[in-house]
């Protein structure tokens, strides 16, 4: 079941990431586990719960959306889920030009194929 109130998406920049996850650890309601909705967000996320002093993977989980040298250097190394970016960005050229071509085509929805990768972030709730 997915809790709403846990729910952060206003937007993806470091700033917004600090505050939104400093919030959520705050409260009564602290979650065990964050998963970031973009990379770019991981430093704000990391920042926040180093600022609460807790540990990851024994106190809070972490997953990153998308991969970067941060998510794979940092200690512990976060997991992420990975996809290719050039697959992404080839489809939406073709969309674009297809777009131009025809302007009354339908909206498409397209779906990429992405992989988990494991690395030591993710661990089971605290008890």
């Amino acid at each position: 079941m997915i809790d709403n109130d846990l729910i952060r998406s206003q937007s993806f920049t470091v700033s917004y990431a600090y505050e939104a996850v400093s919030g959520l650890l705050g409260s009564r309601k602290r979650p065990t586990a964050v998963v970031a909705g973009g990379i770019s967000m991981l430093t704000g996320i990391l920042r926040a719960v180093s600022t609460e002093k807790l540990r990851i993977p024994d106190d809070i989980s972490i997953i990153g959306c998308g991969d970067s040298d941060l998510a794979e250097l940092t200690t512990p190394p976060i997991t992420v889920i990975r996809w290719k970016y050039d697959a992404i960005g080839e489809a939406a050229a073709r969309m674009v030009i297809d777009r131009i071509a025809d302007p009354t085509l339908a909206p498409r929805k397209l779906k990429f194929s992405t992989e988990l990768i494991l690395r030591s972030s993710c661990g089971p709730p605290p008890s």
